[in-house]
Parts: C-alpha cells; sequence; structure tokens
C-alpha cells in the first residue's frame, strides 16, 4: 500500500510506501500516518524558520544541485 499527501500552500509533499497489502496491520499503518504527518509538518515549519544543514552521509552521493530535468 502507499500513500501521500502535498500541501502547495507550503511546498510540503510527502509519499509513503510499504509492502503490507490487505492484512489487518494496513488499518493501524493508516492511522499512525496522523502522528507521522504531524511530525513531518513541525520538522519542516522547523527547518524554514531555523535553517536547515544537509547530513550529506545519507542520500545520493551526487553533487549537482540545480533544478534540472532529463
Amino acid at each position: 500500500g502507499s500513500l501521500g499527501w502535498a500541501d502547495p500552500e507550503t511546498g510540503l509533499a510527502f509519499g509513503f510506501v510499504h509492502n503490507r497489502l490487505l492484512t489487518p496491520l494496513v488499518v493501524s499503518d493508516q492511522a499512525g500516518f496522523v502522528a507521522t504527518a504531524a511530525l513531518i509538518r513541525r520538522g519542516a515549519a522547523l527547518a524554514r524558520k531555523n535553517g536547515h544543514r544537509r547530513v550529506r552521509e545519507y542520500g545520493a552521493p551526487f553533487t549537482d544541485v540545480a533544478a534540472t530535468a532529463v
């Protein structure tokens, strides 16, 4: 299953994918997303207010930060 949301007003979007399909745990996964979404919104607001620092040890190893699409 998967879920996601986008808030154009704040420029924030989030997607979540997991591998549980049609199990009793799907309901609890979906309910848990409400709390996760609140944490994501809070973190994004704090980053916009206080700035942010890249953590280069994680994520893609490229250095090009230009807004380009291929």
